[in-house]
């Protein structure tokens, strides 16, 4: 039966395809096989998630975007990942000055100006009831609602019972879909290495005239995954329902994706979040220490950027947004029991004509005096 190797091979491209998430930037994804287990962590532009049936994935990436009662600029506050997003030329306006906000090829745009890239924290509908919401409000109230913003990047008790109730809905699908992939894989290597066994004529007979059947009851297998999958998601998503028409019709077509329904729902039902949010609750201590290091860093030695317009009103409303920033981190550090002077102690000497470091990215130098490339000065070691 060497001829199925064609099919065969396409249905498992289509299946590790989907394992594969990639983008035009680093994003972080957490990845894990099964369970509630700390997930594993990756900070890059394509990354490969679990492979298992079973297994969940979260992605996430660090907000474009600062703002404060006065306005909004494109020069971020507090990033985790490295390199940080940052625009070629820094720009802000004051609530009032916004007048158009449009949208272009992955884009957005403020008065004509570009802005920022579309993520998930900056959508096109998002960025206009963040302008719309402070420009209905008085200054006071503005602030409050704004900090109120800030505060849903950064709620690890609401992340985690949103893990604790899609494990929990997901759970049949997850196993009924593992079983359909084990399945799958038997009757793959069956059908490609079947002839290399010792079998007898008798039971490879026997084992041929069974496969037709097993085929049928793959395929009976697949339908109730997808009829699953559409009840998960309805109960999970309910408000999104051609987005559901689409991932499950999708699936019914292609059974290798029937297989990652777990993981593909869960990628739209997990809320967007602060990267350090998420690894707090789903990260091992020492991807948590690694980020948490990084993000304290940004908070205390912010990078210049490359052209700032208006820079007085940047640094307004910079210094509002690291005050915010710096309150939800360091809750963060708490929970996961972790002194911010434990991040920011100085590294082990790498050679011995080492002798000062830079605190934002841990270099070391052997120049007694001056700056780092990204400008930060040079601490002792």
């Amino acid at each position: 039966m060497s001829e199925w190797w064609l099919v065969i091979a396409a249905f498992w491209f289509w299946y590790f395809a989907d394992c594969l998430k990639a983008g035009r930037t680093a994003r972080f994804v957490l990845s894990r096989a099964f369970g509630r287990g700390n997930a594993g962590v990756h900070h890059e532009a394509i990354a490969l998630t679990s492979i298992l049936p079973l297994a969940w994935h979260v992605r996430t990436e660090d907000p474009p975007i600062a703002f404060s009662p006065e306005g909004l600029t494109n020069v971020p506050v507090g990033s985790a990942g490295r390199p940080a997003p940052a625009a070629l030329q820094g720009l802000a306006w004051s609530w009032d000055e916004v007048r158009e906000l449009a949208q272009k090829k992955g884009r957005i745009f403020i008065n004509g100006q570009e802005f920022c890239p579309v993520t998930p924290f900056t959508t096109l509908a998002s960025m206009r009831a963040l302008i719309d919401g402070c420009k209905n409000r008085t200054p006071e109230a503005r602030a409050v609602w704004l900090a109120g913003q800030v505060a849903c990047w950064f709620r690890p008790a609401h992340l985690r019972r949103q893990r604790t109730v899609f494990l929990g809905r997901t759970g049949v699908l997850a196993v009924w879909a593992g079983f359909g992939w084990a399945l799958s894989a038997v009757l793959s290597a069956y059908v490609l290495f079947g002839s290399m066994l010792p079998l007898s004529a008798g039971l490879a007979a026997k084992l041929g005239q069974m496969l037709p059947l097993l085929g049928l009851y793959l395929i009976g297998v697949h339908f109730c995954i997808v009829v699953m999958g559409w009840r998960v998601h309805r109960r999970l998503l309910r408000k999104r329902g051609e987005a559901r028409f689409n991932l499950l019709f999708s699936a019914l077509l292609l059974p290798p994706q029937a297989y990652r329904l777990r993981s593909r729902i869960g990628a739209e039902f997990f809320q967007q979040a602060h990267p350090l949010a998420w690894l707090a609750v789903a990260a091992g201590k020492a991807d948590f220490i690694e980020y948490a290091r990084q993000t304290v860093a940004d908070l205390r030695w912010p990078l210049s950027g490359a052209r700032l317009e208006r820079a007085e009103l940047v640094a307004s409303i910079g210094s509002w947004m690291h005050e915010r920033i710096g309150g939800e981190v360091g809750r963060l550090l708490a929970l996961r029991g972790v002194a911010e002077a434990e991040l920011l102690a100085a590294p082990k000497r790498d050679s011995a004509g080492s002798c000062v470091y830079c605190p934002r990215c841990q270099s070391q130098f052997t120049n007694r005096t001056g700056r780092c490339p990204n400008g930060v000065e040079l601490l002792p070691l």
